[in-house]
């Protein structure tokens, strides 16, 4: 089944726990059903793999998309987890980062660097993956983490206007709607 998935976050571990969709509503749906649905986000992404996610991959990076996400809800506030759930969180993220990539390269071409492609896994996609949270939750942007104020969405997304009072994580669809919702109270009350 294809899938709409939305890479406005600001950061790809941002986007990934997008992935889920109406967390806050009640309704949380899981856009990524399948290894059709990952290798398609994975590719939306920018990550090209050297072939399709097998089940096991579909589950563990669903796994970790739950690890960043209850670390972000930690970190901003918005959620409260125990603190065995943390340390999980954290552990798992941690073990996926540790895994060895490999590295990007450059050769020259007709006399200009240019960028190999490199071959990587699944797995190794995982590993790029955890580090963007470790870099996210442990460097400067963390400040500018924010969660959309539209009551059923719940995306996480990096502030990156200059007063840094951003409400949603989309103005034309969350912040579209909000407005429609309040100018259709402001509307009845009168």
């Amino acid at each position: 089944m294809a899938q709409n998935f939305r890479f406005a976050a600001g950061r790809p571990c941002l986007d990934l726990v997008a992935t889920v969709s109406g967390r806050l509503g009640g309704a949380a749906r899981d856009r990524l059903d399948g290894p059709e649905a990952v290798a398609a986000w994975l590719s939306g992404a920018g990550i090209t793999t050297d072939a399709a996610p097998s089940d096991a991959e579909v589950n563990d990076l669903r796994a970790l998309r739950e690890a960043v996400y209850t670390l972000l809800g930690t970190r901003s506030g918005h959620a409260r987890a125990t603190s065995k759930a943390v340390d999980a969180a954290v552990s798992h993220i941690n073990a996926v980062a540790a895994q060895t990539v490999p590295a990007p390269r450059l050769r020259v071409e007709h006399g200009k660097p240019v960028a190999d492609q490199i071959d990587i896994t699944v797995r190794d996609a995982l590993a790029l993956l955890a580090r963007d949270t470790v870099d996210l939750l442990s460097g400067g942007d963390v400040d500018r983490l924010h969660q959309c104020e539209d009551g059923g969405c719940g995306t996480y997304f990096l502030d990156t206007s200059r007063a840094g009072k951003r409400r949603w994580c989309s103005s034309q669809s969350c912040g579209n709607r909000a407005r429609v919702n309040a100018y259709r109270a402001q509307q009845t009350s009168r």
